[in-house]
C-alpha cells in the first residue's frame, strides 16, 4: 500500500510522479530544439476561402490575408514558448539528477521554475486578452476588404456585414475559451508545483516515498492499560541526508 503522505493523486509515489513530469519536459525540450534546428518560416499563412457561381460555373479560391499584427504576436508567443521549454528542459534534467543523487535542492529549484512558468502563463493570458479586440478587428478588416475585392471582380455589390457585431462575438468567444482553458491549465500546473515541492520536502526529511503503510496498535488515551485501537502508520524508512 502506498504512503498517502508521499504519493500523488494517481497513487504513485511523488518521486515517480516528478520523474514522469521531468521526462515529459525533457521530451518537450528536445522537440523544441529539433524545431529550432529545422529551417522554417515564421510567417502566419491565413487564407479566406471563397466559393461562388457565375453563369452556371462554380468558382472557388483561397486568398491569403494580410495580418501583420497577428504575425508579430505569433512570433512573440513562439519565442517565449521556446525559451520556456528550454528552461524547463534544463531544470527537468537537474531534477532527475537531484532525485537519483538524493539532492532535494535541485528538486526544489525545479518547483521554483515550474512556479515561474505559472506566472508567465497568467501574464501571457492577460496580454492576449488585452490585444484580442485589436486582433479580431484586424482579421475582420482583412476579410471584409478581400470580400469587397472579390465582389468588385465579379461586378457585384459588396456584402453588407455588421463588422462590430461579429467582432464582439469573436472577442466574447475567444475570451471565454481562453479564460476557461487558462484556469484549468493554471490549476494543473499549480498541482505539479505542489507535487514537486512536496517531493523535495520529503526528501529533506529522509522519508522513503515508497514506504508502505502498516496497521499498528496504539494505546487509547485516558483508558485502562491494555485498551488499544488500530492506526495506520507509514514506515518512514530513513534514507540518510538529502
Amino acid at each position: 500500500m502506498v504512503n498517502p503522505l508521499t504519493s500523488c493523486c494517481c497513487g504513485c509515489s511523488l518521486r515517480t510522479g516528478v520523474k514522469i513530469l521531468a521526462v515529459l519536459d525533457i521530451i518537450a525540450g528536445v522537440m523544441t530544439i529539433l524545431s529550432l534546428m529545422s529551417i522554417q518560416t515564421n510567417r502566419v499563412e491565413t487564407y479566406e476561402h471563397f466559393h461562388y457561381s457565375h453563369d452556371g460555373v462554380e468558382y472557388s479560391s483561397n486568398v491569403p490575408l494580410d495580418l501583420p499584427m497577428l504575425e508579430r504576436v505569433m512570433r512573440i508567443l513562439t519565442c517565449i514558448g521556446n525559451t520556456a521549454a528550454l528552461v524547463l528542459f534544463a531544470s527537468a534534467i537537474m531534477a532527475l539528477r537531484g532525485i537519483s543523487k538524493g539532492k532535494s535542492k535541485l528538486v526544489r529549484q525545479y518547483a521554483i521554475i515550474r512556479a515561474l512558468d505559472v506566472v508567465l502563463s497568467v501574464a501571457m493570458c492577460i496580454w492576449i486578452l488585452i490585444i484580442l479586440p485589436r486582433l479580431a478587428r484586424e482579421f475582420m478588416d482583412a476579410v471584409i476588404e478581400q470580400m469587397r475585392e472579390e465582389a468588385k471582380e465579379r461586378h457585384e455589390d459588396p456584402p453588407d456585414i455588421d463588422e462590430e457585431a461579429i467582432i464582439k462575438i469573436i472577442v466574447g468567444l475567444g475570451t471565454t475559451i481562453l479564460v476557461v482553458t487558462e484556469a484549468f491549465g493554471v490549476l494543473l500546473k499549480l498541482y505539479f508545483v505542489w507535487a514537486i515541492k512536496s517531493c523535495a520536502y520529503w526528501m529533506e526529511r529522509g522519508v522513503d516515498p515508497y514506504a508502505p503503510i502498516y496497521v499498528v496498535s496504539q494505546p487509547v488515551p485516558a483508558q485502562p492499560v491494555g485498551a488499544t485501537y488500530n492506526a495506520y502508520q507509514p514506515a518512514n524508512v530513513i534514507l540518510g541526508p538529502p
